[in-house]
């Protein structure tokens, strides 16, 4: 089994200009810090990200994923998780 192997304070920081448009996680680029600006998906489900730290305001990086895209996973909090396409999708950043 592969190793991830990005670190927490390899990633470039995030550099968030005022009126910089918003973009899915799902299109955003990958080993970049990002800022979540909001989740715009199903209640119950959204409710879910925001239960695991997926809050407005906290800093992302996809760090991984597989040919297919699915799952991503997510760095967060200090913590990885797995996402599924779809639900990168409910996820806006900048």
């Amino acid at each position: 089994m592969a190793t991830i192997t990005t670190t927490y304070s390899s990633l470039p920081e995030v550099n968030v200009e005022k009126g910089a448009p918003a973009l899915r996680l799902l299109d955003a680029p990958h080993d970049r810090w990002h800022r979540i600006r909001h989740l715009n998906g199903p209640k119950e489900e959204c409710q879910r990200l925001l239960d695991l730290g997926l809050t407005p305001g906290e800093e992302i990086a996809v760090v991984q994923s597989v040919p297919l895209g699915d799952p991503m996973i997510v760095l967060v909090r200090g913590t990885r998780l797995a996402l599924r396409r779809r639900e990168a999708a409910w996820i806006w950043v900048q």
